[in-house]
């Protein structure tokens, strides 16, 4: 554990994907299949929590370690999640598993499977649905440039302590031979469907 200043609320460190065709895909995604609103950008939770504020070598020491690969974007997968259903894309790297450390939820018992989530929510059969898409696009991403950014929880929110301003998110996936240009307008429509079938299962 750190040295560090045990006043404020505890802090997290967040990696951040800073390369927007890929912000700009998962963030698409993300919005298409949603019900509701995430309250953050998209990123994976990799340290924490902290008791206090992260000393920047912390940071730089964790960042370096991440930085020696990329990271792989791919493969979809679901779980329940108490009253939910939850459908992600996971994200694969040595280096991750490297600098993971979640006291609360260590690799021993609950194993190493850093995901983003793209929906949530307590509709199984979309759920199955969505996931079934994700495995049928084999979505395969390289990301090159991540950062690590730390956060702080406070009555249940998270918000950057300390502001870094991130690239404004755009799609431009045309030269992207495992991406299909018109995926995002596909998932709309795949939600769009499903919001058909069910106003159809009431008459």
């Amino acid at each position: 554990m750190t040295d560090v200043d045990k006043k404020g609320p505890p802090r997290f460190l967040f990696l951040e994907f800073l390369e927007p065709e890929i912000n700009g895909l998962l963030s698409g995604l993300r919005k298409e299949f949603s019900v509701s609103k995430f309250d953050h950008s998209i990123h994976l939770t990799v340290r924490g929590p902290y008791s206090g504020s992260i000393p920047f070598t912390e940071i730089e020491k964790n960042q370096n370690i991440l930085d020696t690969e990329p990271l792989l974007i791919h493969g979809a997968g679901k779980f329940d999640n108490r009253d939910s259903y939850v459908v992600y894309i996971k994200v694969h790297s040595e280096a991750l598993r490297k600098i993971w450390w979640k006291p609360d939820f260590p690799i021993e018992k609950f194993g190493f499977n850093p995901h983003i989530t793209l929906y949530k929510g307590k509709d199984e059969v979309l759920a199955d649905k969505i996931l079934l898409f994700l495995q049928e696009e084999q979505i395969t991403l390289a990301c090159h440039q991540a950062r690590l950014a730390p956060f702080a929880s406070k009555q249940g929110e998270l918000f950057a302590y300390d502001e870094i301003p991130i690239e404004k998110h755009f799609l431009t996936l045309s030269n992207n031979r495992n991406v299909r240009a018109d995926i995002l307008q596909r998932a709309a429509r795949l939600i769009s469907n499903h919001r058909k079938s069910l106003v159809g299962e009431k008459y």
